[in-house]
């Protein structure tokens, strides 16, 4: 849009139709409108904008149709192109690419895999997550084989004396430390080989309530540990699909569009068809679709390429017969 403003394209007074706009603030926090009136301004994107008539009305247009964006129209450094619609007319596989944090806090791309190759790379990394948990479970089973079997050495000397305390019978103030003692197995046995018939009784009840509510604690603990030693994978599947132009307005339909298609398995166009599936031939509303490899665009010249990729919030719709703005 700059570069029209310098040839002169856009002036005083010239009419601008424009798609996808969106406000912008200086502030960060929320504004009385009359507050924000001088530190708001509206971001237009190239792409989604073209010159009007002359006679062309002001303000919001009726509906009729959404903007659509061709991609003879478009421009790599021009922003986003609200709206295309296109047909299909190449399909590659779905691939996947996974992201890596590093210690440094980069993140390094491995990738892309097929999806044959990224099931095995999923299954490793299964295993080798089942086989942490596996030895944290080990280790805490462990742990409460131990302390159950000192819960059953106080009871038994607990109840050869008869120990029975009150119900309103407070544990001495020594039983923290006594079973703080009991972490080393060493320390263990001389600590309960010290406790009274009294201290005895009150360890075991003592010990058998700190199991139970470490049990129910403990997965989350594991959870906490696992996501330490074997991160969760961080993969985005995606899908390069070719599409052109199903209507044109004043120049032919010469370009087409590699539109890397991120998260495709997320989508689901056909009911009763796997997710990111895709069919050669049909014709899709596309949104918010971003220009990129900007320095491998191709000029308008038949059989020219453009690229582009999906953001989170495109949307896709499905065209089966001519729409309505195709047919007034």
């Amino acid at each position: 849009m700059a570069r029209a403003v310098r040839r002169g394209l856009i002036k005083v007074g010239r009419k601008i139709a424009m798609a996808g706009a969106r406000l912008s603030s200086e502030s960060k926090d929320p504004q009385e409108v009359l507050e924000a009136y001088n530190s708001t301004c509206l971001i237009l994107s190239g792409n989604s904008s073209h010159l009007a008539p002359w006679h062309a009305k002001l303000g919001f247009q009726p509906l009729g149709g959404p903007y659509i964006c061709t991609l003879g129209s478009l421009t790599p450094d021009g922003g986003i192109a609200c709206v295309l619609d296109l047909v299909v007319e190449r399909a590659y596989p779905v691939a996947y690419i996974e992201f890596i944090e590093q210690e440094d806090g980069t993140t390094r791309r491995e990738g892309p895999r097929t999806a044959a190759d990224e099931a095995r790379e999923n299954d490793k990394w299964q295993r080798k997550r089942d086989n942490e948990a596996a030895k944290l479970h080990a280790v805490f089973e462990k742990k409460v084989h131990r302390y159950l079997g000192y819960a059953d050495r106080c009871e038994q000397k607990a109840a050869a004396k008869g120990f029975q305390p009150n119900p309103d019978e407070s544990p001495p103030d020594s039983i923290d430390g006594i079973y703080d003692q009991l972490e080393e197995p060493a320390d263990a046995n001389e600590a309960l080989a010290n406790v009274s018939v009294v201290e005895a009784g009150w360890l075991a009840k003592y010990i058998r309530d700190s199991i139970e509510k470490e049990s129910e604690r403990a997965r989350d603990d594991m959870e906490k540990e696992l996501a330490e030693t074997c991160p969760p994978r961080n993969v985005r599947s995606f899908r390069v699909i070719v599409g052109r132009d199903a209507r044109t307005n004043r120049k032919p339909a010469n370009r087409n569009a590699q539109i890397t298609v991120w998260d495709v398995m997320n989508l689901a166009l056909y009911e009763g068809r796997p997710e990111g599936t895709i069919e050669v031939g049909h014709r899709f509303l596309i949104t918010n679709l971003m220009p990129s490899a900007q320095s491998a665009w191709m000029g308008n010249e038949p059989d020219a390429e453009i690229y582009l990729s999906t953001r989170r919030d495109t949307r896709w719709t499905r065209l089966k017969t001519l729409t309505t703005w195709e047919l007034t």
